[in-house]
C-alpha cells in the first residue's frame, strides 16, 4: 500500500507487483447483486499512454506506461501489460466462482480497446461470435473476456468525465489540469515516476466511475431489474418500449401493423436518410460576416424546441404515391397539417430572397455548375433537384424564389399526433426536468428529453461488425438482417424525426425573418438550431413576447397525461439568454461575442478556451486575432488527431528523464498534437463582399 496527501485529501493505492502474492486479501468479496447477473462492485479501468515518433518504423506509435483499476475505493496500479493480464486472470477466477459478471466501466473504451484487444481471449456466444459490440470499427461499446465485461461509459452518458461530478452528484470529480502529454514516459520494469499530482489525477479518473456505478447505474437500472443500456438513447428506447407493452395486446398489434405499413421500402428509406433528413439549421447572416460590430445585440433561445414540436404538431404516417399533376391541391391540403407529403422536385432559376440561405449543398440531389453557395448553403442556381417534405417546401416558399418547378414524384400521407406511448414518457421526463430539485434527477431527465428525438432519428443497421482476432480489426458480419426483419418490430417511424427537425427549422425561421423590416431577417446575425442572435434587440423583443403568447395558448391544449399543465406552458417559448455588447462572425460555428464582461469564442474544431488563453498569454487583441487566417500551433491549439496501429510491434523509447525502456505492444492508438487553422474560402470572402454591395443597392431601392 502507498499513500500521499494532496490539497488536504489522502490518496491510497496498491501497486500490483507488491500485492500480487497476497492479492486475495485485498480484493473485496464478489457477491452478485440480486438477479442482475452482475457483481455488486463498482469497477473501473483506465490507462495512461505516451505517443511518440518511432524512428524504427518511421511512423507514430504509442505505449502504455501506467494502468489503474478500481474496485469500489480500492485502486490497484501497474506499469506493465503482463501485470494487468495476471490481475484480470485472478479477477476472472473469482468472478467465475460467484457465477456473475464483473462490469468494468471505461470512459471512452474505444481508446483502451485499441491497446488491449490483442491481450485477451475474448468470449464467444453460442453462435461462435465474439462478444464484442462495435458501432463502427473505432467505436467499441463493450467487450467480454471470461466473466469480465468492459463497458464504455461515454456512449451511455454522452459527456466527458469532468461533468460526472455535477450531473450525478458525486463526491469525487475529475481533477483539473492534465498529465503533460508532451513529456515522453515509459512503463515496464523501470517506469517513469509520477508526481503526487499526476498520480492523484490517475486515481480520480477511476474513482469517479466506481462512484458513478453506485450513485446512478445500480439504483437506476439494476435495482429496478432493468438492463443497463449501451447508449444514452438506449435508456429512453427501453422505457418507451416498456410503455408500449403496457397497452392491451390488440392495441399493440394494431400499432405494430400501422408502423410496419407506414415504413417505406428499403430504397426509399435509404433515400430519406441521405436526402430528406436534415438536422438543425446553423448559419450566419452573410451581411454580418467578417467584421467587428460594436453594437448591442441579444441572444434568444427556444426552450426545449424539439419536444415542443413533438407535443404540438401532427406527423405523417403511411404515404401513398400521387399523381404529380395534383401537386397544387396536395400543397394546400398540407397547410393545416391534415396531410403531409414528400417528393422529388427540380427548381429552375432558384434564388434566396433574404441574406439567409437554407438548403445545404450536401442535401441537393443535383445542381448546375453555376450554383452559388454561402458557406455551404444554397444562394442561387439555374437548376437544382432536391427531396423535400411539406415543412421544408413551405420554408422554400418563405426563403427562395424560382421561375418554375417540376414535380418528379410526390407521396402524400395523413397526419396525426404522435402515439401516447412516445408522448407520455416525454411528458414525464419534461415534467421531472422542470420540477425536480435533485440535480441528478433533473440532469438525467434533461438528457432523456433530448433522447426522445435522437431515438426517432437513429438509423437501421443491416450488418453488425465482427471482431477478427487474427488481424485485430473488425469486418462486416456474415449474419446480416434483411430490411423486412429490421422493421418487423419497430414502434417508431423515421418520418417523425424528419418532421420534428423540420418543424424546429420552421420555428427558427419565424424568429430569423421577424428580425428585419418586410420579413427580411436582415438583423438576425447568427442562429443555431434553437437560438437566434439579433441586432437592435429593442425592436424585436415585442415580437418574441407576442410569439410566446400565441404558443402558450397552443401549449394549453397539450395532453400532459395528468401532469400539471402550468409546467408545460412555456415549452418551445423564446427566452432571452443574454444581451451582448459586440460580436464578430466568420460563418457557421465561427463567432466571437462579448456579454456580461466576458468574451466567448465558439469555433467548430477548436478546443474551447484555447484562443482566449493564447491571446492572454501573448498579450494579443482577441478581436484582431479572430480572423480568416487564424492559426494556433499545437502548443496552443490543444487539438489532437489519432493514429491507429493494429499489429504487434517492439521498440525502444527514452523518457524525458533519459531512461531507456523496451516497448512491446499488440496494437495501439497514438494521439498526436496538431495545429488548428481556421481559413475562409476565398470564394466565400468574395461572396460576402458582393452580398454587402447588393444590400447597399437594395437599401437604396427601399427593398430592405
Amino acid at each position: 500500500m502507498a499513500q500521499f496527501e494532496l490539497d488536504g485529501v489522502t490518496y491510497t493505492y496498491y501497486p500490483f507487483k507488491e500485492i500480487k502474492k497476497n492479492i486475495d486479501a485485498y480484493i473485496p468479496e464478489l457477491i452478485p447483486y440480486e438477479k442482475s447477473g452482475y457483481i455488486d462492485i463498482g469497477a473501473a479501468f483506465d490507462i495512461e499512454t505516451t505517443s511518440y515518433w518511432s524512428d524504427k518504423y518511421e511512423a507514430n506509435r504509442a505505449t502504455m506506461y501506467h494502468w489503474q483499476f478500481a474496485l469500489n475505493d480500492l485502486v490497484i496500479v501497474g506499469t506493465e501489460w503482463d501485470e494487468f493480464i495476471k490481475f484480470i486472470a485472478i479477477l476472472n477466477k473469482k468472478c467465475k466462482k460467484s457465477k456473475a459478471r464483473l462490469l468494468v466501466l471505461v470512459q471512452n473504451f474505444s481508446f483502451e480497446f485499441s491497446f488491449i484487444k490483442g491481450l485477451f481471449q475474448w468470449r464467444k456466444d453460442k453462435k461462435g461470435n465474439y462478444e464484442i459490440f462495435a458501432k463502427d470499427v473505432r467505436n467499441i461499446i463493450y467487450a467480454i473476456t471470461g466473466n469480465i465485461e468492459f463497458r464504455d461509459t461515454l456512449a451511455l452518458t454522452n459527456m466527458g468525465l469532468d461533468k460526472y461530478q455535477k450531473n450525478f452528484n458525486l463526491s469525487v470529480g475529475k481533477l483539473k489540469g492534465d498529465l503533460d502529454y508532451d513529456l515522453k514516459r515509459v512503463g515496464g520494469k523501470h517506469p517513469t515516476p509520477l508526481t503526487d499530482k499526476e498520480r492523484a489525477y490517475c486515481i480520480n479518473d477511476v474513482l469517479v466511475l466506481t462512484e458513478f456505478y453506485h450513485k446512478y447505474l445500480k439504483p437506476e437500472f439494476l435495482a429496478n431489474n432493468k438492463k443497463i443500456p449501451l447508449t444514452s438513447t438506449g435508456i429512453v428506447r427501453a422505457e418507451v418500449k416498456e410503455e408500449f407493452y403496457k397497452m392491451p395486446k390488440d392495441e399493440q398489434r394494431t400499432w405494430k401493423n400501422k408502423i410496419k405499413n407506414a415504413m417505406p421500402d428499403r430504397t426509399l428509406y435509404l433515400l430519406w436518410r441521405t436526402y430528406l433528413f436534415r438536422g438543425g439549421w446553423t448559419h450566419a447572416n452573410i451581411l454580418a460576416c467578417n467584421e467587428l460590430v460594436d453594437s448591442p445585440f441579444s441572444s434568444n433561445d427556444a426552450k426545449s424546441m424539439h419536444p415542443s414540436q413533438m407535443f404540438n404538431h401532427n406527423f405523417s404516417y403511411k404515404y401513398l404515391r400521387c399523381n404529380p399533376s395534383a401537386f397544387r391541391e396536395i400543397v394546400e391540403e398540407a397547410r393545416d397539417e391534415s396531410y403531409g407529403f414528400f417528393g422529388l422536385f427540380t427548381f429552375y432559376n432558384i434564388k434566396a430572397k433574404t441574406p439567409h440561405s437554407l438548403e445545404s449543398k450536401n442535401k441537393l440531389v443535383d445542381y448546375t455548375r453555376d450554383a452559388i453557395f454561402d458557406n455551404g448553403r444554397l444562394v442561387r442556381s439555374a437548376r437544382i433537384t432536391v427531396m423535400l417534405c411539406q415543412i421544408d417546401w413551405f420554408l422554400y416558399e418563405r426563403l427562395y424564389t424560382w421561375d418554375n418547378v417540376d414535380v418528379e414524384y410526390v407521396y402524400q400521407s395523413y397526419m396525426k399526433k404522435l402515439p401516447d406511448y412516445l408522448l407520455k414518457p416525454l411528458a414525464h421526463y419534461f415534467y421531472l426536468k422542470e420540477t425536480s430539485t435533485d440535480v441528478v434527477e433533473r440532469n438525467n431527465n434533461k438528457r432523456k428529453v433530448n433522447s426522445c428525438f435522437g431515438m426517432c432519428a437513429t438509423g437501421l443497421t443491416e450488418a453488425d461488425l465482427e471482431f477478427d482476432p487474427e488481424t485485430l480489426t473488425f469486418v462486416p458480419s456474415d449474419e446480416t438482417k434483411t430490411y423486412n426483419e429490421l422493421i418487423r418490430n419497430l414502434i417508431l417511424l423515421p418520418q417523425w424525426a424528419i418532421e420534428i427537425a423540420a418543424y424546429s427549422r420552421a420555428q427558427l425561421c419565424d424568429g430569423i425573418l421577424a428580425c428585419g423590416s418586410n420579413g427580411s431577417g436582415v438583423d438576425a446575425i447568427y442562429y443555431d438550431t434553437d437560438s437566434v442572435k439579433t441586432n437592435h434587440p429593442e425592436k424585436y423583443q415585442g415580437w418574441f413576447e407576442d410569439y410566446n403568447k400565441k404558443l402558450m395558448e397552443r401549449n394549453s391544449k397539450i395532453n400532459t397525461f395528468g401532469y400539471d399543465p402550468k409546467v408545460f406552458e412555456r415549452v418551445g417559448c423564446w427566452e432571452l439568454e443574454y444581451y451582448g455588447d459586440r460580436y464578430k462572425v466568420l460563418g457557421a460555428k465561427r463567432y466571437l461575442v462579448e456579454h456580461d464582461g466576458k468574451i466567448q469564442c465558439t469555433v467548430a474544431g477548436m478546443v474551447k478556451g484555447t484562443l482566449e488563453e493564447y491571446c492572454q498569454e501573448n498579450e494579443l487583441n482577441i478581436w484582431d486575432q479572430f480572423s480568416d487566417d487564424l492559426t494556433l500551433t499545437p502548443k496552443y491549439s490543444k487539438k489532437k488527431t489519432t493514429v491507429y496501429w493494429d499489429e504487434p510491434f517492439e521498440d525502444e523509447l527514452t523518457d524525458y528523464l533519459g531512461n531507456k525502456e523496451p516497448i512491446s505492444e499488440q496494437s495501439c492508438c497514438a494521439i498526436i498534437p496538431i495545429p488548428f487553422h481556421m481559413s475562409m474560402d476565398e470564394y466565400f470572402i468574395e461572396l460576402i463582399a458582393n452580398r454587402k454591395e447588393e444590400r447597399k443597392r437594395e437599401v437604396y431601392k427601399g427593398v430592405l
